[in-house]
């Protein structure tokens, strides 16, 4: 299984957070499609749910099959 993945060049690996926590919508069909994404978040987070956001990373030396993360997530 592999935590990190490399779409277009660019790694990213995902991130289980609190459903009410991340990016909120902006302007345009984003911002809409996040707005109609509020109600599930906000009964996932009464729930005590937890979703997987994507999250860039950079990556530092591959050495095998451990890769080091210089950036993007703590």
């Amino acid at each position: 299984m592999t935590a990190v993945l490399r779409i277009n060049g660019q790694y990213s690996a995902f991130i289980a957070e609190e459903a009410g926590q991340g990016r909120q919508g902006g302007e345009g069909q984003a911002g809409r499609a996040g707005k109609a994404r509020q109600g599930a978040a906000g009964r996932a987070r009464r729930a005590g749910g937890l979703v997987a956001r994507q999250r860039p990373v950079t990556l530092g030396p591959i050495v095998g099959d451990n890769y080091a993360v210089l950036s993007g997530i703590a």
